[in-house]
C-alpha cells in the first residue's frame, strides 16, 4: 500500500527494511515522512539532481492558521517548487477523516494561492501518480519542460550509496516474504519456467506491477541459485521426493490402501495433494480427512488452504461432517471469535457449541509506555483467581518477550530460546509460566492467555510484511480478505485458554483486530483509551498522540509515531493544559521574565510568538 498516509498508518507502508528503528532514510540519509517523498527524493538523487527537502519558502508567508511555508521539495540550481499531495484522482485525501480531510485540502488550496500570489515555479505530483502511470515518467516530462538537466549516477554510485545506507540490516522479514513464496512456488511447480508467465501478468496497478516484477526476479534467483545447488550436490529435498512419487506411485504395484486417513488437513500442500491424489487412484482408496480451516496457519511454510475449503474440486463427491463442540474454551469466548473469523467468507461457516460459560473471557488490558506495569498487573489478577495457574504467555514474533525479559525487576528466563519457555516471576513465584509465540502454540492450552502483541505496527498483530498480498500470486485461490492468514493466527491466540484470555493493548496503536471485537470483551482499565476527549495531537507530525514517556527517572511527552516524529516537551503542565501557539501550533510555555511572567512558543527559537500575561487570557482562551 503505497498511498501519502499519515505518520500512523507510514509504518505499514515501508518496503521490507527489517530494521524499523532506522527512519524512513533517503539515498542523501534525510528524514521524509512518506515512503513516496522517498522514492522522489531518490529519483532527484540519482539522476543528479539537486533539491531541498521541505526547505522553508524563500517569502514569509506565515499567519495566524499557518506556520512558515515549507514545500516538499526545492530543486536549487533551478529555482523550482515541488509537491507532492496525498489525493486520489478525486481530489480527496481519504488517509484522513473528517475535519483532518478538510484541513489537509485547505492546506492544499492554500499553497497553491502562495505560488500563485509570488509567482514563484511549482509543479505537483500527487498519490494517484503511484497507481494509474508511470510517476516517473510524468515526473520526468515536467521537469524536463522547466528546463531541468539530468545527470545520472552510474550504476556503481547507486549501489555504493544503498550499502551505505543498509549497511548493518539484516532485511529479515524480506527474506521470510522470499521463503514463503518460494516454498509455495516449490510445492507447485518443478522448474522456473512458471516465474516468466507470473511476471508478464498485468495489473491495474502500475506500480504494483513494477513492485511484483521486481520482488519475482529477486525469487527466480534464489531459485535458481538453490537448485543449482542441489544438481551439485547430487540431493533433492522433500518437495522433490513427493512430486518424484506422484510420478512413479503407478509403477509399485504392492503399494495400495484401502483407507487412509489424514490429519490437520487444513495444512496440506499441493505437491501433497497431488501425492495423495494419485495414492487414492492407484488403490482406489477411500479418504477421512479432518482439519479445521479456522486453524490454518502455516502458509509460510507452502500450506495451501484453498485445498481444504474446496475439497471437492480436489476429490470429487464426498461427505462432510463437523465437530461441533469444544470442552476447552467457553462458549461465551466461542461467540467472541466465531463472530470475528467468519467474517472471511471464505472460511467453512460453522458454529461451535461449549457448555462451559464464563462471563467476559477476553479481557483487554491498555498500557502507553508502561507495558511491565500493566503486565505485572495482569499477573497479579490471575494469580488472585488462582496462585498456581498454568500461565501461556503468546507473542507474535520471538522478540515480543524480549521487552518483559529485559526489565528483571519481574522475571528472570530458563532458556527463552527454547519451545515453550520456562519463566519464573520473581513477584509471583508460584505461577507457572511459559512463552511462545501463536504459531507455536498450535494445540497447545492452559489455564489463562495472555497476549503480548496486539500493535497496529508492521510487526504488530497483524504481521504486515507476512501476509503481504503478492503470496495471492502462487496460492490455488486468491485470499480476498485482507490479513487472512493472520486473521486466522488471532483466532488459534485466543483459543488456546482454558479459562480468560488477557490481551495487551498499545493504547495509541491498537491493532485493527482488537478494535473489532473490543465491544464485546471486558476493558479493565478504560483511562487508558486514547479517544477524542483525551487524545492530545502531537504538534509537528499532527498525526500522532503525544503519551508519557519515562527515561531515568524523568518523565515527558513524546509522539506516538516515535521514531517517524522524534517531538518531545518535558514541560508536562504545558501539555496538560494544551494550549497552542497560533504561529505553528506548538505548546505555549509559562515564563518567567524581567517584569513578571509571560508566555512563548515552545517551538523557540524557530518561532518566536510570545504573549505578555495581561493579554494571556484575551488572546488564547
Amino acid at each position: 500500500n503505497l498511498k501519502n498516509q499519515d505518520y500512523t498508518t507510514l509504518k505499514s507502508t515501508l518496503s521490507y527494511n527489517g530494521d524499523f528503528k532506522n527512519k524512513l532514510l533517503t539515498i542523501k540519509k534525510e528524514k521524509v515522512k512518506s515512503l513516496q517523498e522517498l522514492l522522489i527524493a531518490n529519483f532527484y538523487f540519482v539522476n543528479g539532481i539537486k533539491y531541498s527537502y521541505e526547505k522553508p519558502y524563500k517569502y514569509k508567508v506565515s499567519t495566524n492558521k499557518y506556520r512558515q511555508y515549507t514545500p516538499d521539495f526545492y530543486l536549487d540550481d533551478f529555482d523550482i517548487y515541488h509537491e507532492h499531495y496525498g489525493i486520489d484522482k478525486n481530489g480527496r485525501a481519504t488517509q484522513f477523516s473528517g475535519i483532518e480531510e478538510e484541513n489537509y485540502l485547505e492546506g492544499i488550496k492554500w499553497k497553491r494561492e502562495i505560488h500563485n500570489k509570488y509567482q514563484t515555479k511549482y509543479f505537483e505530483t500527487y498519490s494517484y501518480d503511484f497507481y494509474d502511470e508511470d510517476i516517473f515518467l510524468k515526473l520526468k516530462e515536467k521537469l524536463t519542460k522547466f528546463g531541468v538537466k539530468f545527470n545520472p549516477l552510474s550504476n556503481e554510485e547507486i549501489m555504493s550509496c544503498y550499502n551505505s545506507i543498509y549497511k548493518n540490516v539484516n532485511f529479515k522479514s524480506l527474506i521470510t516474504l522470499i521463503k514463503t513464496f518460494l516454498n509455495l512456488y516449490k510445492t507447485r511447480y518443478s522448474d522456473s519456467k512458471k516465474f516468466e508467465e507470473l511476471k508478464n501478468l498485468k495489473f491495474n496497478n502500475m506500480f504494483l506491477q513494477k513492485r511484483t516484477r521486481l520482488f519475482l526476479n529477486i525469487c527466480e534467483d534464489v531459485y535458481d541459485y538453490y537448485k543449482n545447488y542441489l544438481f551439485e550436490e547430487n540431493k533433492i529435498d522433500f518437495d522433490n521426493m513427493i512430486q518424484n512419487s506422484a510420478i512413479c506411485i503407478n509403477e509399485v504395484k504392492n503399494f495400495e490402501y484401502k483407507y487412509i486417513i489424514v490429519d490437520e488437513f487444513q495444512d496440506i500442500s499441493f505437491s501433497r495433494m497431488e501425492f495423495l491424489r494419485a495414492l487414492i487412484k492407484h488403490g482406489n482408496s477411500k479418504l477421512f480427512a479432518v482439519g479445521d480451516d479456522w486453524q490454518a496457519i502455516y502458509r509460510f511454510s507452502g500450506c495451501d488452504l484453498s485445498i481444504f475449503t474446496n475439497f471437492n474440486k480436489y476429490f470429487g463427491e464426498c461427505s462432510t461432517n463437523f465437530i461441533a463442540t469444544t470442552h476447552r474454551n467457553s462458549q461465551e469466548l466461542q461467540d467472541i471469535v466465531g463472530e470475528f473469523i467468519r467474517k472471511n467468507k471464505e472460511q467453512i461457516n460453522k458454529s461451535i457449541k461449549s457448555d462451559k460459560h464464563l462471563i467476559n473471557p477476553i479481557k483487554l488490558v491498555y498500557f502507553n509506555n508502561n507495558k511491565i506495569d500493566i503486565f505485572n498487573d495482569v499477573l497479579d489478577k490471575i494469580y488472585q483467581m488462582n496462585n498456581n495457574a498454568n500461565i501461556l504467555i503468546l507473542g507474535r514474533n520471538n522478540k515480543d518477550i524480549n521487552e518483559i525479559l529485559n526489565n528483571d525487576l519481574y522475571f528472570k528466563s530458563s532458556n527463552i530460546k527454547e519451545k515453550d519457555a520456562k519463566l519464573v516471576s520473581k513477584k509471583y513465584p508460584t505461577l507457572n509460566l511459559k512463552y511462545s509465540t501463536v504459531h507455536s502454540s498450535k494445540g497447545l492450552e492452559d489455564d489463562y492467555v495472555i497476549l503480548i502483541n496486539a500493535a497496529d505496527d508492521i510487526l504488530g498483530f497483524p504481521n504486515k510484511i507476512e501476509d503481504d498480498p503478492i503470496i495471492d500470486l502462487i496460492l490455488s485461490q486468491k485470499d480476498e480478505v485482507e490479513f487472512s492468514e493472520e486473521r486466522r493466527l488471532w483466532y488459534v491466540a485466543l483459543t488456546r485458554t482454558r479459562n480468560y484470555c488477557f490481551i495487551l493493548v498499545n493504547s495509541s496503536k491498537p491493532s485493527t483486530f482488537v478494535n473489532e471485537i473490543k465491544d464485546k470483551c471486558e476493558i479493565i482499565n478504560e483511562e487508558y483509551i486514547l479517544n477524542d476527549k483525551n487524545k492530545i495531537k502531537c504538534p509537528s507530525c499532527k498525526s500522532g498522540n503525544l503519551i508519557i514517556y519515562e527515561h531515568k527517572g524523568k518523565k515527558f511527552y513524546g509522539c506516538s509515531n516515535y521514531p517517524y516524529c522524534n517531538y518531545t516537551i518535558d514541560n508536562l503542565n504545558a501539555v496538560e493544559e494544551n494550549l497552542r501557539c497560533p504561529i505553528c501550533g506548538d505548546f505555549l510555555i509559562k515564563r518567567s521574565g524581567k517584569y513578571g511572567y509571560f508566555y512563548s512558543c515552545h517551538n523557540y527559537p524557530s518561532c518566536k510568538f510570545k504573549l505578555d500575561n495581561k493579554y494571556y487570557r484575551k488572546v488564547i482562551r
